[in-house]
C-alpha cells in the first residue's frame, strides 16, 4: 500500500484573556486548497496554518505535520513543526 498525504488547516482564536489557542482543524482536498482556506480563515481569525500529514502504512499511523503556510498571528510553538 502506498503513502497517502492528508491536508488540513487549523485556525487560531483568542480566548477571553487574549491568549491565542488552536481552533477546530478542517480537512482540505489539496495543498492549494489548504493554503487558500488558511488565508481565508486568517481574514476573520487572528491566524491560521495550512499543514500536511503523510500516512505511513508500515507503522499504521500518520507522520509528523509539515507546515505548508502560516497566516496572521500564530503561536511560536507552531514554528517547531516547520523544522520537522
Amino acid at each position: 500500500m502506498s503513502d497517502m498525504t492528508y491536508f488540513g488547516v487549523v485556525p487560531f482564536e483568542r480566548d477571553e484573556e487574549g491568549e491565542i489557542l488552536p481552533g477546530k482543524p478542517r480537512e482540505a482536498r489539496s495543498e492549494i486548497a489548504a493554503r487558500c482556506l488558511a488565508a481565508a480563515m486568517a481574514a476573520t481569525k487572528p491566524g491560521a496554518v495550512a499543514f500536511s500529514h503523510t500516512s505511513d502504512p508500515a507503522s499504521d499511523g500518520l507522520g509528523s505535520a509539515i507546515i505548508l503556510a502560516r497566516f496572521g498571528d500564530v503561536p511560536d510553538e507552531v514554528r517547531v513543526l516547520e523544522d520537522a
